[in-house]
């Protein structure tokens, strides 16, 4: 098995939870029953439990799961040992044990699935808009390409690029600058839908892709981001605007960056006609 595919049955979100758990839940019943007919009493496979345990914690996020899994691992220990006529006794005290195990497995697991999703959302997220970066959206990105190139249907992107935010920076500050890109970013937010992908992939460069929209649907919201941007500008007290370029592909462009740069043309043509206006390719 090589990196990649370990990878992707390790990791958090690579595979259904209903999936995942019902398979953990047969593993498990297939150690109960080796340990059963295992005829050396002095070997068992109770730690074999530990996997299908940390499966169930890595990969679920119902904590339902977690309470359904830890009691079917109890509820076959015990069977287990009271197969092997172990004393009330002995018997609790070996449940007792168990559950310190179960918890602890599925305490590591949800910690490290946690740790991990918050790592790949910091990967993928712009620290200062929220916005995702220019890395998830060139994949956001091929893949909408790839489903054009199978399953066909229209795609469109728009680039923006704030006019004026260099002059802003330079006189009142990055703080100022900071905020101003935060401004844009909750503009183009209630300006999209929640089907679009919006992120930040420069200084003040940012790009809306939008999945299914026909030339006419993206002119309208191109419409629709200037007006907002203008607004919230306006309202925030800063003197810029935003130039703002826009393509659709009825065909599968060659690449994510091909498609870009001709976003980017329009983008440039609509900045050199005085900006504060829609330049569709």
């Amino acid at each position: 098995m090589d990196k990649s595919t370990l990878f992707h049955f390790a990791a958090p979100g690579k595979l259904p939870e209903r999936a995942v758990f019902v398979a953990s839940v047969v593993a498990m019943l297939m150690i109960f029953v080796a340990n059963i007919l295992i005829a050396d009493v002095s070997l068992r496979l109770y730690v074999l439990y530990v996997l299908p345990l940390l499966a169930i914690g890595m990969h679920s996020s119902r904590r339902s799961l977690y309470f359904a899994g830890a009691l079917w691992v109890l509820f076959l220990e015990a069977v287990s040992f009271a197969y092997f006529g172990l004393s009330i006794g002995s018997l609790a005290g070996n449940l007792v044990m168990e559950s310190v195990v179960v918890v602890l497995c599925l305490s590591v697991a949800d910690t490290a699935r946690e740790s991990y999703l918050r790592m790949l959302d910091l990967a993928r997220t712009d620290d200062l808009t929220g916005l995702l970066n220019r890395r998830a959206f060139v994949r956001a990105a091929a893949l909408e390409i790839e489903r054009q190139a199978r399953y066909g249907g229209e795609f469109s992107i728009i680039l923006l690029d704030l006019d004026g935010f260099k002059e802003l920076n330079d006189t009142y500050g990055h703080f100022i600058g900071d905020a101003a890109l935060r401004t844009l970013a909750e503009a183009i937010r209630n300006s999209t839908r929640r089907s679009d992908v919006v992120a930040r992939i420069g200084g003040d460069e940012f790009v809306v892709l939008m999945p299914n929209t026909p030339m006419a649907a993206c002119a309208v919201i191109c419409g629709q981001l200037r007006s907002a941007v203008a607004d919230g500008m306006k309202d925030s007290g800063y003197a810029i605007t935003a130039s703002i370029g826009s393509v659709t592909f009825e065909h599968p462009p060659e690449s994510v960056e091909a498609a870009l740069q001709r976003a980017d043309e329009a983008m440039y043509r609509a900045k050199h006609n005085g900006g504060d206006c829609v330049v569709s390719a």
